[in-house]
C-alpha cells in the first residue's frame, strides 16, 4: 500500500502544479480584475455570474461522458474497444456542441435578458458558449492523459494553455479595455490552443468505429452522474445567482472575490488529490487493501486540504488586501473562513462517493446532490435577504456539511469502507480551535500577528500525534522520511 501511497502524492504534485498554474489565471488577474480602471465592481459581479454558467454549460452540453468513459475505458472487459469508445463520445460531444451553439447564438440575447435583466451581454454569452464547447471536446482526451498515466504532458498541455490565456487576458483587458467580454474571448482562444495541443492524442486514441450500445450504457450511466455534476455546481453557485436576484451586482463582486479565494483549495488541491487518486483505486479494486487504502487516502487528504484551510482563513484579511487594493472589496475577507471550512466537506464528500462510484449507483449520487442543492436553495431563501453575504456563505457551509453526512450514510451501505470518522472528527475540531485562537492576534502589530498565525498553523499535525490521530508505522514512517531529508540537507 505504501507504493500506492507514493504514487498518489507524485500524481497529486504533478497534476497539481498543473492546476495550480492554470488557475494562476483567476488569482494572478484578481487585482486587474478588482481594479476600477479595467473592471467595475459590477463587471466583476457579472464575471461571477458568468462563471458559474460556463461551468454549468460544460456539465450539462458535455452529458458527463467522460466521466462514464473513465469508468468503462479502466474496465478489462472493454479494453479491445477503449479507442472506438474515445471516438464515439468525442463525436457525440462536438454534434451536441454545434447544434447547442446555434441554439445560444440565435437565442442569446433572451437568454442575457434572464441572467442580468439586459440584452447588453448577450455577444458575451455566445462567446462563453463557444468557450466551453471547445473545453467539452478536448476534455476527453485530457481525460484519457490522466487514465493513460501521462501527467508530464498533462502539465504541459495545460500549463501552455495557460500561458496563451493569461497573455491574451492581459492585452484584451488591459490594454484593449474590451472589460468582461475580453476576458472570455482570451479564454476562448486559450480553449482552442489547448484543443490544437491535445488533437494528435485525439487522432491517436480513435478508430474510426461508432460504439452504439456501449454509447447507450455510457448515457445510462453518465446522465444520472448529469444531474449530479448539475446539481453539486449548483449547491456551490446557488448564493451568487440567489445574491444576484436579492440584493446586486456589487454584493456579488465581493462575494466572487471570497468564493474564488477559498476556492483554491478545491480547484488546487482537491482536485489534484482527485485527479490522482481515482484511476489508483480503480486499479487496486481487486486487491486485498484497497478498502485500508481508500480510508487512509481520506485521512491525509483531510489533513493536507485543513493545512491549507487554516492558511487562507488565518491569513484571509492579508491575502484580500495584498489582490485587492479598492476597500470596498476588504469586506470579503470576513467570509473567507467561513466558505474555506466548507471545503473539508467537499473533500469527504468526493472521497465517500468512490463507493457509489465502484458499485455504479449514479442515479442515487444525483438524487443526493439534487436534494442537497434544493435545501442550499431554501437556506439561501432564508438567509441571504437578513444576512447577505454572512448568509450565503453560512448556507454554503451547512448544506456542505448535510451533504456529505448523506453521502457517507447511503454509500457505506452500498459498500462498505473503514472510514476513521473519529481521527477526521478530531482534524476538524482541531482546526477550529486553532482558527478560534488566532482571532486574540487581531489587534496585535503585523509581525508578531503573521508569526503567531504561522505557527498555529505548524501546530496542527502536532497537535494530532497526542490525540492519536496517526498510526505507529505511520510516526514511524514520517520519522524516517525527516531522518532521510535531514541528512541530505546537512550532509
Amino acid at each position: 500500500m505504501l507504493s500506492s501511497i507514493k504514487s498518489a502524492a507524485k500524481g497529486t504534485v504533478i497534476y497539481g502544479f498543473a492546476n495550480v498554474s492554470i488557475k494562476l489565471i483567476g488569482i494572478i488577474l484578481i487585482p486587474i480584475y478588482t481594479n476600477y480602471t479595467y473592471l467595475s465592481k459590477e463587471d466583476f459581479g457579472v464575471l461571477g455570474v458568468m462563471d458559474i454558467t460556463y461551468q454549468l454549460t460544460i456539465i450539462v452540453f458535455g452529458l458527463s461522458l467522460y466521466q462514464s468513459l473513465a469508468r468503462w475505458y479502466l474496465d478489462p472487459e472493454h479494453k479491445s474497444s477503449q479507442k472506438s469508445m474515445h471516438f464515439t463520445v468525442v463525436i457525440v460531444n462536438m454534434a451536441v456542441c454545434a447544434v447547442s451553439f446555434l441554439f445560444v447564438y440565435l437565442f442569446s440575447p433572451q437568454i442575457s435578458e434572464l441572467l442580468f435583466s439586459s440584452d447588453k451581454f448577450s455577444r458575451l454569452i455566445w462567446i462563453m458558449f463557444a468557450s466551453s464547447s471547445v473545453n467539452i471536446v478536448s476534455s476527453v482526451s485530457m481525460m484519457l492523459l490522466r487514465l493513460q498515466e501521462k501527467a508530464i504532458k498533462y502539465a504541459v498541455i495545460s500549463i501552455t494553455k495557460l500561458i496563451v490565456t493569461l497573455g491574451v487576458t492581459i492585452l484584451f483587458v488591459v490594454f484593449w479595455h474590451r472589460n468582461v467580454q475580453g476576458v472570455y474571448e482570451a479564454m476562448l482562444i486559450g480553449e482552442i490552443a489547448g484543443l490544437i495541443l491535445i488533437s494528435a492524442d485525439i487522432f491517436r486514441n480513435s478508430i474510426l468505429k461508432f460504439e452504439y450500445k456501449k454509447l447507450l450504457q455510457m448515457l445510462n450511466y453518465g446522465l444520472p452522474l448529469m444531474l449530479a455534476s448539475v446539481s453539486s455546481v449548483l449547491l456551490n453557485t446557488f448564493d451568487r445567482y440567489s445574491l444576484n436576484y436579492l440584493s446586486d451586482l456589487d454584493t456579488v463582486g465581493t462575494y466572487t472575490l471570497a468564493f474564488r479565494i477559498a476556492n483554491t483549495i478545491k480547484v488546487v488541491v482537491i482536485s489534484s488529490i482527485q485527479l490522482s487518486l481515482i484511476p489508483i483505486i480503480f486499479r487496486k479494486m481487486g486487491d486485498p487493501d484497497h478498502k485500508r487504502f481508500i480510508a487512509k487516502s481520506m485521512n491525509y487528504s483531510a489533513l493536507l486540504v485543513m493545512l491549507v484551510i487554516l492558511f487562507l482563513s488565518l491569513f484571509s484579511l492579508e491575502i484580500v488586501k495584498v489582490f485587492a487594493s479598492n476597500v470596498s472589496y476588504w469586506e470579503a475577507a470576513s467570509i473567507i473562513p467561513l466558505l474555506s471550512f466548507s471545503m473539508i466537506f467537499i473533500m469527504m464528500k468526493e472521497n465517500v462517493l468512490i463507493g457509489l462510484q465502484i458499485t455504479k449507483n449514479s442515479f442515487i449520487m444525483g438524487l443526493l446532490i439534487a436534494f442537497t442543492a434544493l435545501f442550499n436553495l431554501g437556506l439561501n431563501m432564508l438567509l441571504i435577504p437578513r444576512y447577505l453575504l454572512y448568509g450565503a456563505a453560512a448556507s454554503t457551509l451547512i448544506s456542505q456539511m448535510v451533504m456529505f453526512i448523506l453521502f457517507y450514510f447511503i454509500s457505506q451501505r452500498k459498500y462498505v469502507i473503514p472510514y476513521e470518522l473519529k481521527n477526521l472528527l478530531l482534524l476538524i475540531i482541531a482546526g477550529i480551535g486553532l482558527y478560534c485562537l488566532s482571532l486574540v492576534s487581531g489587534h496585535w502589530p503585523l509581525l508578531p500577528r503573521l508569526l503567531f498565525k504561522l505557527l498555529l498553523i505548524i501546530l496542527l499535525p502536532m497537535l494530532l500525534i497526542p490525540l492519536k490521530f496517526y498510526e505507529p508505522i505511520e510516526l514511524q514512517r514520517i520519522k524516517e522520511f525527516i531522518v532521510k531529508y535531514k541528512k541530505m540537507i546537512f550532509k
